[in-house]
């Protein structure tokens, strides 16, 4: 099969130019009363990088509890939106808008403190369009995913989702790892394990084995322990974090009656917000006898 690799190959001689003319210059188009064919002399780099806003979740009702990671990243993309670019004149962009401009009729010379003045009075819109992205960086918010249900608060805004089944079947599964663990001291990085757990709270298990294995999860594990870790300090679970960044690490035996939970809630985040002073908090075993 013929083709370019065959032609450096074969014909290395034949082929070797300065410079090539592909298909990146445009169509041609009338300028004035010329028409005017173009030259691609040179590509804008590319980025596209990922934000990711982190809050802390609540209940709908009472978002002041929680710390929204959407309206924070809101003002990010309101931010890259209003961004204004200065403008980078480089010797062959100049070249080209002065020649357009010339066939419009517009005389001016071409610097960085009139360039905007001079694209906006070409006739053609697409063009100038064109001739704005190429003077300078252009920055496009185009996608945002964040939350997971309409009466909770994010506390994560980034692109990917949350959960892999459902962010009900999550909270189930997540509570009854939480009692495997604490409560029936079970090895709950057996698979078998999890595979238990995950039976017991109406899991898919076939889905639930597929993303065991799906090496991507361990990445967005390995993202949230390290902001654990090194951003609130998280040396243990359960550890409740705060409004205010006040982490408290929390070790109860056995669970505490269902009726005082919110009560118990209320007095350890007012301790941890309150009492800032307070470091350690530890009953200590009395001797067997």
């Amino acid at each position: 099969m013929v083709g370019v690799k065959w032609l450096v190959d074969n014909c290395k001689d034949k082929i070797m130019a300065n410079f090539t003319i592909t298909e990146g210059g445009w169509n041609p188009m009338r300028i004035g009363n010329k028409t005017c064919h173009f030259v691609q002399a040179g590509e804008k780099g590319t980025i596209r990088p990922t934000l990711k806003a982190r809050g802390v979740s609540s209940h709908g009702s009472v978002p002041m509890f929680g710390d929204n990671a959407v309206a924070k990243m809101a003002n990010v993309v309101k931010g890259l939106a209003e961004y204004q670019p200065q403008v980078i004149l480089t010797p062959e962009v100049k070249q080209l808008i002065q020649a357009v401009a010339k066939l419009e009729g517009i005389a001016n010379e071409i610097d960085k403190e009139n360039i905007d003045q001079v694209i906006h009075g070409l006739q053609d819109r697409i063009l100038a369009g064109y001739l704005t992205a190429i003077t300078r960086m252009t920055v496009s918010p185009n996608v945002i995913h964040g939350g997971v249900k309409v009466n909770i608060v994010p506390d994560t805004c980034e692109a990917e989702a949350a959960r892999r089944q459902s962010e009900v079947a999550f909270s189930r599964f997540h509570m009854a790892l939480l009692r495997a663990r604490h409560e029936q001291s079970r090895d709950i990085a057996d698979v078998n394990t999890l595979i238990e757990v995950a039976k017991s709270s109406g899991l898919e298990i076939p889905r639930f084995q597929e993303d065991l294995s799906d090496r991507q999860l361990l990445a967005k594990l390995a993202e949230d322990h390290t902001f654990a870790v090194e951003t609130l300090g998280v040396f243990g679970t359960p550890t409740l974090v705060f409004l205010e960044g006040q982490a408290v690490f929390l070790k109860m035996m056995p669970a505490p009656p269902p009726e005082e939970c919110l009560q118990l809630f209320k007095e350890i985040r007012h301790l941890a917000e309150q009492r800032q002073y307070v470091q350690e908090v530890k009953r200590p075993a009395r001797p067997r006898e």
